[in-house]
């Protein structure tokens, strides 16, 4: 399934989460990088008051941007729309695999509820609505591939979803994991170094009360730039939760028969589908704590 496969509702929201993750991320680097400068400045300001009006001037721009943050809030955007965008990502796959509550022969039936889901699903995030563009309206609700999948006979239904929803999700998450799992231990290395700094900047002063240069604040403001950079984007929380989801849908996998009948594999769909959801509604929660 390609972005462009799925309901038009998905499309939107999934790409305005990408662009306000962007831009909230965007902002609380150059947030970060400017009190960094801001340190640098500190230490070369001695008299000079060009240096002292750049140094006002950085000081300025993290006011300015910790108002944009809290003014745009684009976290709670980034967070709402990838709640809507994996929803819909959800019942399409149900949809797609005639689970419930979409086992419904009849064609029209079965679109039918579907359509309505997608309703309640939009109903209940209307706060939304301030930032579509309206672009994929258009687009509809069920795709050509879509209804092309939904008509596959039922082993290929099967075949379809364990290479294209289950092993796809089980290699994403292994794969955020252990990419979570390596820049947890570069930042945190990164805080270690600059606290060693700060810690011999602070031993040679001293021993050299007279060396007036030491770098001491600009280590201490790197580690705590560093440590902000870490809780913003949770790391280790993400590794180890990444890592169990990895393995529970392994697990999942060692279940799947290729004798399911259309029940059993209604039930398989459904509790798959519930773990990607509450996988999801966990990550919401630990960005949102």
């Amino acid at each position: 399934m390609k972005h462009e496969d799925y309901p038009g509702l998905y499309q939107e929201t999934d790409e305005i989460s990408i662009k306000a993750q962007s831009t909230y991320l965007r902002t609380i680097a150059t947030y970060l990088l400017l009190l960094i400068v801001a340190a640098v400045l500190s230490l070369l300001m001695g008299t000079s008051t060009v240096i002292a009006i750049f140094a006002a001037l950085i000081f300025i721009a993290t006011l300015f941007l910790s108002v944009f943050l809290v003014v745009k809030r684009y976290d709670k955007t980034w967070y709402n729309a990838r709640a809507v965008a994996e929803s819909v990502k959800t019942v399409t796959w149900r949809y797609m695999m005639h689970a419930e509550p979409y086992q419904d022969a009849n064609a029209e039936v079965a679109k039918h509820e579907f359509i309505n889901n997608l309703k309640e699903i939009l109903e209940q995030n209307k706060q939304l609505a301030q930032v579509f563009t309206g672009e994929k309206a258009a687009t509809g609700a069920i795709s050509q591939e879509m209804a092309k999948i939904r008509a596959l006979e039922q082993g290929e239904r099967i075949s379809l979803y364990i290479t294209d929803r289950i092993d796809d999700q089980r290699l994403w998450y292994a794969k955020k994991a252990k990419d979570s799992k390596r820049k947890a231990l570069f930042w945190f290395i990164l805080i270690c170094a600059a606290q060693a700094g700060a810690l011999i900047c602070v031993s040679v002063r001293i021993a050299k009360p007279t060396w007036n240069y030491l770098p001491v604040d600009i280590f201490i403001v790197f580690a705590g730039v560093s440590l902000t950079w870490m809780q913003t984007k949770k790391f280790q929380d993400t590794a180890a939760a990444y890592s169990l989801t990895a393995h529970e849908i392994s697990l999942m996998r060692s279940q799947m028969s290729d004798d399911m009948n259309e029940d059993d594999f209604s039930d398989f769909v459904n509790d798959a589908e519930n773990a990607f959801s509450r996988e999801h509604t966990q990550w919401q929660a630990r960005r949102q704590a």
